[in-house]
């Protein structure tokens, strides 16, 4: 029953257990869509070869418990057909979590194209300018990643994870001042966000 493997897998992710989980998305993905006896399927739906792929929804759950399995190849693959055709042109969560994946996967090109896309589609979330300065600094600009969670601070200013990324920008333009003024924005803003308290020890006793 795909109500029930459905629901199965949803409870796996709640439990954190992504490896059962995307094993039932995968299965459910693959299955043909609808109860219909396969004897009793018309010739039509055969040769089209319906599938539950079109859930995107379950796509998307599948491409979050790849990340988490830390299989970003195969995520990526998910995700570049959930960004294609129309309706993937405008899904800003699928744009996203391909710019995120691409990240991890040190693809600078497809990261700031899905960067961009996201701060098009989702001016209203932090992850898009997020992306873009990650981006930036990864391949080297430090002015300009700076620039963009400067901008992405300015939009989002309650927003702990931007201050830290600020954080490391400075930090690693040696600006020590400015650096420790955003990461201890950051915990006050997350006072339980561990990286930002180790980040602000390590520029506090840097020399």
């Amino acid at each position: 029953d795909d109500a029930l493997a459905e629901g199965l897998a949803l409870a796996w992710i709640a439990c954190e257990r992504y490896a059962e989980a995307e094993l039932a998305l995968s299965r459910l993905l693959d299955r043909p869509r609808g109860s219909t006896p396969p004897g009793v399927r018309t010739t039509a739906q055969r040769e089209a070869g319906e599938r539950v792929q079109s859930r995107r929804d379950l796509e998307h759950l599948r491409a979050r418990c790849l990340i988490a399995l830390n299989r970003p190849a195969e995520a990526r693959t998910l995700l570049l057909g959930l960004t294609s055709g129309a309706e993937g042109a405008a899904d800003a969560s699928a744009w996203i979590a391909l710019g995120q994946v691409a990240h991890t996967l040190k693809d600078m090109q497809r990261m700031r194209i899905a960067a961009n896309r996201a701060i098009a589609l989702a001016p209203d979330r932090p992850e898009g300018r997020m992306l873009l300065a990650a981006q930036r600094m990864e391949s080297g600009d430090l002015p300009g990643a700076l620039q963009a969670a400067r901008e992405a601070a300015a939009r989002f200013p309650e927003d702990a994870g931007v201050r830290l990324l600020c954080g490391v920008i400075l930090s690693e333009m040696k600006r020590k001042d400015e650096a420790a003024q955003e990461l201890s924005s950051a915990l006050a803003l997350d006072p339980k966000n561990r990286r930002a308290a180790a980040m602000l020890a390590a520029v506090e006793s840097a020399d």
